[in-house]
């Protein structure tokens, strides 16, 4: 399972699974937030890239048959930074399904990250998006319910609301990497709190 950053609007999209597969020779699926299925042309894109909605039964379904995946666990959080947050900044919060999905199933996580793109825009303003996340019945552009079960090592989002951020190209190429960091063996037990975080 290969875990990594998600870029300012999505620039990775493109060329994150085929880097991937160029560096290791595993074609990875793509977790894909549920948001890009409602979009028909889109979502059939989605999956034709290999791409799948990202439900716990997906997943499951998918690892019990082996496949690989990459997941991108900050999301729509990562895609909407706004010129308020720093570049390549990871807003993970408290997600660590991924982790237990991999300790039921025995996967090794892959870290990987990838950095130059966020430098060759700059953001010209931002955008609110509640209204469009409340328009198709979906939560996240409102404030991100924190429960109090939340691990002390997790951090909330840096703002409590999402932002859709206006880019501009900054006129300089820029070198990117993908940097591909040492596997993570999960083994332990999915119950116990400390193994999990």
């Amino acid at each position: 399972m290969f875990v990594g950053n998600h870029l300012l609007a999505g620039m990775d999209l493109a060329f994150t699974i085929p880097l991937i597969y160029t560096a290791t020779g595993v074609y990875p699926r793509g977790v894909a937030d549920t948001f890009h299925f409602i979009f028909p042309i889109w979502s059939h894109l989605m999956a034709l890239f290999g791409g799948f909605k990202g439900t716990p039964h997906n997943c499951r379904t998918l690892m019990a048959q082996g496949q690989p995946l990459m997941l991108l666990p900050g999301g729509a959080n990562e895609v909407m930074k706004d010129e308020r947050m720093e570049p390549y900044g990871l807003v993970w919060k408290d997600r660590v399904g991924f982790v237990k999905l991999a300790l039921e199933h025995g996967y090794t996580i892959i870290p990987f990250g990838i950095v130059g793109f966020e430098d060759m825009v700059r953001i010209a303003f931002s955008l609110p998006v509640d209204f469009f996340f409340r328009l198709i019945g979906d939560k996240r552009g409102r404030q991100d319910a924190w429960g109090e079960n939340a691990h002390s090592t997790s951090k909330r989002a840096p703002f409590p609301d999402m932002r859709l951020p206006v880019v501009y190209p900054w006129l300089r190429l820029q070198r990117s990497y993908l940097v591909i960091g040492d596997p993570i063996e999960c083994v332990g037990n999915v119950s116990d709190r400390e193994t999990v975080y």
